[in-house]
């Protein structure tokens, strides 16, 4: 691996710079300063399994990494995911490590808006009208709804007038919109002034005979962070799957898709015709697939059914994505309180199982993040230490990068 990239191995080794907590004692004799165990104790070294699967996301860090200044080669990462992925913890500390050592070619694939009132993303700003829906959050509307895109979720509005606004640092920006029978027309901004895709044309009709992703694509006249508004100037439906914001210069674009509650089952119930189409205008040199803690908590888990059904996902996306690595990150470790006390989650190390098992059969890379952290009951250490929420299921920010900064390690570590 390491011989693709030629890259400094100490240049690559994270800083891990949380420093180990002291704990005073008092006692008659006076103050002793015991140093209780630091947080990177608790993270056991953990390669990843089948790292072999990995040769075309190292290939294309390798050409980004070799790329002149006056031409753009990217290295796209799309990591999907449930709640883990979905506060961007995770995701967002790994693509500091990924822009800090490739380059940083932007904010990448952005909602249309904030799903969660609690949503950020660095660096980035949204703001939209009271008429916006949000579509794929409610897992039984999507056997009626699932025309949700690359994300899994998309926004939708009927009324003219009602609008969308993303701050982002780029230069080279898209939207990608869902053309569609019956479907509006809409009018985009760049910074205050409406933009003319051609001296012509400044509304963009969405109708057409049948579904389709419609890219547009905007362009600012230098770099630096850009506002673009979406306006519907008809009263007809408009869909809105996002806005991708790039630089125009190498380097790693890391998208998070993550959605609260989510199991591997949901983006089998996605339309993969959309989805089809957005993975190819990605391009993605690595899809990271990181389910498991709610499927683990499902009294009615059928395991043959769960691994044949997360095999079919890892076949969909090396379909739809053929030159895409893919990698698999098993949950974090789990406990739930019983009898008083907080026990490791029984079924959280055969779900696991059944997902090394998928990955391994379908040529996907696997990490062991419960094996990572210690094992069965390693979560209970974590929230000792403030790694871990104490619903001993989700971390908290230190803990997401510390997880961040070991797989990291293991992605760039000669094996």
């Amino acid at each position: 691996m390491m011989k693709l990239l030629k890259l400094n191995r100490e240049r690559l080794k994270p800083r891990l710079r949380v420093a180990a907590s002291l704990v005073l004692l008092v006692s008659l004799s006076g103050i002793q300063v015991c140093a209780a165990p630091s947080p990177q104790s608790l993270l056991l070294k953990q390669p990843i399994e089948n790292v072999a699967a990995l040769d075309g996301l190292y290939q294309s860090l390798a050409r980004t990494q070799a790329a002149s200044t006056d031409e753009a080669a990217l290295t796209r990462i799309l990591h999907y995911g449930d709640s883990h992925v979905a506060a961007d913890g995770l995701t967002g500390a790994l693509r500091n490590h990924f822009q800090r050592e490739f380059g940083n070619a932007g904010s990448g694939f952005l909602y249309a808006a904030r799903p969660w009132d609690w949503y950020v993303r660095t660096g980035v700003t949204q703001a939209a009208s009271a008429g916006w829906r949000v579509d794929g959050l409610k897992l039984a509307a999507l056997p009626f709804d699932n025309q949700l895109g690359i994300a899994g979720l998309s926004f939708t509005a009927t009324r003219a007038g009602e609008r969308l606004q993303i701050s982002a640092p780029g230069e080279r920006f898209e939207f990608a919109l869902l053309q569609q029978p019956g479907a509006g027309a809409v009018e985009i901004w760049l910074d205050g002034q409406l933009y003319r895709h051609t001296p012509e044309l400044a509304a963009l009709s969405l109708n057409a005979p049948e579904a389709a992703t419609l890219f547009v694509p905007v362009e600012a006249e230098h770099a630096g962070t850009h506002t673009l508004e979406l306006r519907i100037v008809t009263a007809s439906p408009v869909r809105v799957f996002g806005l991708i914001a790039e630089r125009a210069q190498s380097g790693v674009i890391y998208d998070a898709f993550g959605i609260n509650g989510a199991r591997a089952t949901r983006p089998l119930l996605w339309d993969w015709q959309l989805l089809d189409e957005q993975l190819a205008q990605r391009a993605p040199a690595l899809i990271v697939i990181a389910y498991g803690s709610n499927e683990a908590g499902d009294a009615d888990l059928n395991l043959a059914v769960y691994r044949r059904d997360f095999a079919e996902l890892l076949q969909r996306f090396q379909h739809a994505a053929p030159e895409a690595s893919l990698l698999v990150i098993a949950p974090p470790d789990r406990a739930q309180f019983i009898n008083g006390r907080w026990q490791p989650l029984r079924e959280l190390p055969v779900v696991i199982e059944a997902q090394r098992q998928a990955a391994r059969a379908n040529g996907a890379a696997f990490w062991d993040l419960q094996r990572a952290m210690g094992g069965a009951g390693s979560i209970n250490r974590w929230v000792g230490q403030r790694l871990a929420q104490t619903d001993h299921v989700h971390l908290t920010a230190a803990g997401y990068r510390l997880v961040a900064d070991a797989l990291y390690e293991a992605l760039t570590t000669d094996h």
